[in-house]
């Protein structure tokens, strides 16, 4: 659980910082300036959702815990149907883009609480602090970046500083616990390639003699 948010938070958070450039290559010219607003509504959503689908439900489903399921989306539906109920109409479709960010949120709410009841399972919180100091790092690298004319190069600089900058970030502090998980691995190949290295290196100072 705790690997799927470390990998989903950056990625959705990623997606925002870059959206003034993405709009700008990708996507219709008509719809662009709504487009970017009703990602920055839905955003909060597609992140629920992730972790619903690849964090929450895996664990009643490894239990075979089905019914929980069923509740959660009940409870997303009407959700849902209360934001656009209870807010007014908006002139655009700001509305629906709310109300599919507030169903999912509350699906997550209430599958975690019964997940804690029935299947008591969280990630641990020193990886939830990492994960949100190895965002803050990507926010502060690329935020001031979308100040620049978007386009290619200001995209490809963003994904490059910010995964840098959220990689170095999460392996300085060890999130959940990869940087311990694979340097052993690391060490063990780096015997093996020196050797082949060094084969490689005395073959060819014999073909230079």
């Amino acid at each position: 659980m705790g690997l799927v948010v470390a990998i989903l938070a950056p990625v959705v958070l990623g997606s925002w910082l870059i959206i003034p450039s993405f709009e700008r290559l990708l996507v219709p010219e008509s719809f662009r300036g709504p487009f970017q607003h009703y990602f920055t509504l839905v955003a909060p959503g597609f992140f629920a959702w992730g972790l619903i689908n690849y964090a929450v439900n895996p664990a009643f489903q490894l239990a075979h815990r089905l019914t929980p399921l069923l509740i959660g989306a009940l409870v997303a539906v009407v959700a849902n149907l209360a934001t656009i109920s209870l807010l007014s109409m908006s002139a655009d479709a700001s509305l629906v883009a709310l109300a599919q960010s507030a169903g999912a949120i509350a699906g997550l709410c209430a599958l975690s609480a019964m997940l804690a009841w029935l299947e008591p399972n969280w990630p641990k919180p020193r990886d939830l602090i990492v994960t949100l100091t190895a965002c803050a790092a990507m926010v502060a690298v690329d935020l001031p970046l979308r100040s620049l004319a978007p386009g290619a190069m200001t995209m490809l600089l963003q994904i490059a500083l910010g995964a840098s900058a959220y990689v170095a970030t999460a392996a300085a502090l060890d999130l959940a616990g990869l940087r311990s998980l694979l340097a052993p691995l690391i060490l063990r190949g780096k015997p093996q390639y020196l050797a082949m290295t060094g084969r490689t290196g005395a073959g060819r100072s014999g073909v230079k003699r």
